[in-house]
């Protein structure tokens, strides 16, 4: 899969400008990865343009079924998969807790606040 980034600009050798326009191609793996069991509990290849967020339950659902009910209690996830409603089914529906890096304290509190309001 090819996403296309913004067309900068960029000096030619005559000292024109023109716009460039680049291509991203290729594909990105997700894995819910189980340490104890030591294997991927679940794993997708997506194109690399497909957000992570779009697939935060399917892939904790495919590792349910995968290794049982009750055997995955914390998840470790990446900002990528932050997404309001996906993080509210995991903790009252599947009782699943989860904890993402904060990049700094304000996003933390931002991000926290946001969480709030969609209780």
């Amino acid at each position: 899969m090819q996403e296309s980034e913004s067309t900068p600009l960029e000096l030619t050798k005559d000292k024109q400008v023109v716009q460039v326009e680049r291509y991203v191609w290729g594909f990105k793996l997700m894995a819910v990865y189980e340490p104890r069991l030591r294997l991927a509990a679940a794993a997708k290849v997506v194109p690399i343009n497909e957000p992570e967020v779009n697939y935060t339950l399917e892939l904790v659902r495919q590792a349910i079924e995968n290794v049982g009910e009750g055997v995955i209690k914390v998840l470790l996830i990446d900002r990528g998969f932050l997404d309001g409603a996906a993080l509210w089914t995991l903790k009252h529906e599947l009782g699943i807790d989860f904890v993402i890096p904060a990049r700094d304290k304000y996003e933390d509190r931002y991000r926290s606040q946001r969480l709030e309001q969609i209780r």
